[in-house]
């Protein structure tokens, strides 16, 4: 089994500090915030991986360690999702924990032919599912 370097809980990039608050398996709350001004959101992510593997770039040959990853700005809907306030990204966090636990079957009726959710808004997601499993959804809610 491959061992792969975890995301940091800290992580710093030019304008914002991001903390990891929250994770279970491969999906986690991260609290953003502006290290200028102080403007905070949260990113819900699932985790990405990378192998470990031997690239070549400009003949040069660079060998990538496997790790964890977070989501790129192109993969936002389908691996991550941002909201304004902490109760949002929990409701976010326990839908996706919640839409895993769910039969392959169970989750084509929340997807698209590309496996994406039919509504990138993950909200729409889980108020839809809320409706549906609103017992079995209680065990995955933060206390």
């Amino acid at each position: 089994m491959t061992e792969y370097t975890p995301l940091p809980e800290e992580i710093l990039t030019g304008h914002f500090k991001y903390t990891q608050l929250k994770r279970v398996g491969d999906v986690a709350i991260y609290q953003q915030k502006n290290r200028a001004h102080g403007a905070t959101r949260y990113e819900v992510i699932r985790i990405r991986k990378q192998e470990e593997k031997t690239i070549e770039k400009d003949g040069t040959v660079i060998n990538l360690e496997a790790k964890e990853l977070y989501p790129y700005a192109e993969q936002w809907g389908i691996y991550a999702w941002t909201t304004f306030k902490a109760r949002t990204a929990a409701e976010v966090f326990n839908a996706i924990r919640f839409f895993d636990t769910l039969s392959k079957k169970e989750q084509k009726r929340y997807q698209n032919s590309t496996g994406t959710f039919i509504n990138t808004e993950v909200l729409g997601f889980y108020t839809g599912i809320k409706k549906r499993y609103q017992n079995d959804l209680k065990r995955f809610s933060s206390p």
